[in-house]
């Protein structure tokens, strides 16, 4: 894929071309002409990552690249936050001692064993989960059909 999408133009290049062709743009031009308006949103955005941050973590700790929830978790503080009491969020308490970490911009974690090979896989890559405009806005559009 990052072959085909090396960077975040050439993905909204990739996203206009799909959605130029695809059969849902036939669908909402359809619906315009009968002069109804109609609301596109998706659960959340995703961001490309390109800063690897190495962490250490349990094997009882979640997989995730930009949030991880486990025991004694930490991380720079410029790379993302650390949640030590996850109630004061609403977050799940998985268990004693839960913290969560997430990423800020452009990071992503990456666990000691095997670390060139996940920066390798991850970099330059797009992901979700993590704390940025892209992921935690909700995007939406209303589209007013013609009246005719």
């Amino acid at each position: 894929m990052q072959e085909i999408v090396p960077d975040e133009a050439a993905y909204r290049q990739a996203i206009c071309a799909w959605l130029e062709n695809a059969w849902l743009m036939d669908v909402l031009k359809q619906i315009s002409s009968w002069g109804h308006t109609i609301f596109i949103t998706s659960d959340h955005g995703s961001t490309m990552v390109n800063k690897p941050i190495q962490i250490k973590a349990d094997k009882e700790t979640s997989s995730g690249v930009r949030y991880k929830y486990g025991r004694n978790l930490n991380l720079p503080e410029k790379a993302g936050f650390r949640i030590t009491d996850p109630n004061l969020y609403l977050l799940p308490d998985h268990s004693m001692n839960t913290d969560y970490i997430i990423a800020k911009s452009g990071h992503f974690f990456v666990y000691p064993n095997e670390y060139q090979q996940y920066v390798k896989k991850y970099r330059n890559s797009f992901q979700h989960g993590g704390v940025s405009l892209e992921e935690m806005i909700i995007p939406m559009a209303i589209l007013r059909g013609k009246n005719t």
